[in-house]
């Protein structure tokens, strides 16, 4: 593997249904709008098994009066071994600011924007990558969105398919958030989404 083509294969299947810990904050109505993004984030926390389950349980466990800055959902969490849904896919999660949230999935990576390449595609990074790849895959198939990276030009214009929280920020001011960070292997994760099997 060199630093520019890291190898990276979509996981061979998904559990189904997907473990499930409720979010405490998400908007529980009907989603406003058909999500037009799948939006790919990292956790700023720690990789490795069991991230994901401890991803979810923060946010089931944040205080009903937590202020508003603290307020925060995705759909997601995905580690080296899990993937951990937190948000029915119906409802809104507040993951990136108000545009963000209305036409966005939210699926939150157990991993550092700060990573390198080479941190994103070690032993516990390159699995979470395959079962996320493999997750993009999904639910961009159950939402008929295109298999295409978007830059925020691409967002600002209402373009469909995957993006991350930075290019959102970009977009729309709403955050300045800049996940999954500078080295996230964004071609190799796109093809592995490609090459899942349906």
């Amino acid at each position: 593997m060199t630093d520019r083509e890291p190898i990276l294969r979509p996981a061979a299947a998904l559990e189904q249904p997907l473990p499930y810990i409720d979010a405490r904050f998400y908007r529980r109505a009907s989603r406003r709008s058909a999500p037009l993004w799948v939006v790919i984030h990292a956790t700023h926390g720690a990789e490795g098994l069991g991230k994901a389950r401890q991803g979810a349980r923060e946010l089931a466990d944040l205080a009903p009066n937590a202020p508003p800055h603290k307020r925060r959902s995705a759909h997601a969490f995905v580690d080296t071994g899990a993937i951990v849904q937190c948000v029915p896919w119906e409802c809104e999660a507040w993951h990136c600011g108000r545009t963000g949230n209305r036409y966005g999935e939210g699926i939150e990576l157990c991993g550092r924007a700060d990573q390198t390449l080479m941190q994103w595609t070690d032993s516990k990074s390159l699995p979470m990558l395959g079962l996320a790849a493999r997750l993009v895959r999904w639910r961009c198939d159950a939402n008929n969105l295109p298999l295409e990276w978007l830059k925020a030009e691409d967002l600002q214009a209402f373009k469909r398919g995957i993006t991350s929280h930075a290019e959102i920020s970009r977009a729309f001011g709403e955050s300045t958030h800049w996940d999954p960070g500078p080295h996230f292997p964004i071609d190799a994760f796109v093809s592995a989404v490609q090459l899942v099997q349906r």
